[in-house]
């Protein structure tokens, strides 16, 4: 399910319906269950692995939070070679196995088993913020969240699962817990926001799109002048797909009350190689 997907507009507007609609205390059902079924949309097994993922660093805060001064570290170093471990073998299980000579590439094309090797959606983004959460546990930023449900939401939560913007708990569980009434003010901004991101992932990215396929399909293909433009014309490409994600996330956050950090400040305006790296991915 693409965020730019009439199916993703129609979870959407279900989820806020009954969001606003329902008492508080079913909000997180109604947004975890949202959340897990956007997930399964790409692919129903996968679920398992947020799942892993949610329990593993739910079990860890709690025993560092628990445990003995001495003992937490084992708890944080339990979590990240958990979570590292997973996101390692989704990552580089092709790379390592054509090394080792575990399997030819050609060989998975042919037997129609591409799919099996295929990186999990948003794996990079759910793996980093639930680590993050471990070390906000840690290093004591926040207490231990003893609700399993609301802390499965804060990993899956739906609009900034696949792409962003990481948040760390200290922001984003709080604002899950929180009460919220629905704001037509909020809404505009959320759904400006949301508009902002369809106009650059279609408009934008979407006439980009052919040119870099065709730069990265055939990089030889060109004159040099023209292979710089293409160059030009590819970071541009990556930085409105990007963005555009990043948008409609805070949008349709936004509309729920829920406020999502910039993700993006102007990257291609920076000043050095540290200024874009501030600006991008903030």
């Amino acid at each position: 399910m693409l965020f730019h997907s009439p199916f993703y507009f129609v979870l959407l507007g279900i989820s806020v319906f009954l969001y606003f609609r329902l008492p508080h205390r079913f909000g997180w059902i109604v947004l975890l269950s949202a959340s897990y079924i956007f997930y399964g949309s790409w692919r129903i097994d996968y679920l398992g692995l947020i799942i892993l993922s949610t329990t593993i660093d739910y079990v860890a805060a709690i025993g560092m939070e628990e445990t003995k001064e001495h003992k937490r570290r084992l708890w944080l170093v339990f979590s990240l070679i958990s979570n590292l471990s997973i996101l390692a073998y989704f990552k580089y299980r092709l790379f390592f196995g054509e090394m080792l000579g575990i399997f030819e590439p050609s060989s998975i094309s042919e037997n129609g088993l591409i799919a099996d090797f295929i990186l999990p959606v948003g794996l990079s983004f759910y793996t980093l913020q639930s680590i993050g959460y471990s070390i906000d546990v840690y290093r004591r930023d926040r207490p231990a969240e003893r609700h399993f449900g609301y802390f499965a939401l804060y990993v899956a939560y739906f609009p900034q699962l696949i792409a962003g913007p990481i948040e760390r708990s200290i922001s984003l569980l709080p604002q899950l817990r929180t009460v919220h009434q629905f704001d037509w003010n909020r809404a505009k901004i959320g759904g400006l926001l949301i508009l902002q991101g369809l106009f650059k992932k279609i408009v934008i990215a979407g006439a980009f799109a052919p040119m870099v396929m065709g730069l990265y399909t055939a990089p030889t293909g060109f004159e040099p002048g023209v292979g710089v433009v293409l160059i030009y014309v590819s970071m541009l490409y990556l930085y409105m797909d990007f963005s555009a994600y990043t948008d409609m996330a805070r949008g349709s956050a936004q509309v729920m009350g829920i406020t999502l950090r910039e993700n993006f400040n102007q990257p291609y305006r920076a000043l050095s190689i540290r200024d874009f790296w501030n600006r991008w991915h903030m």
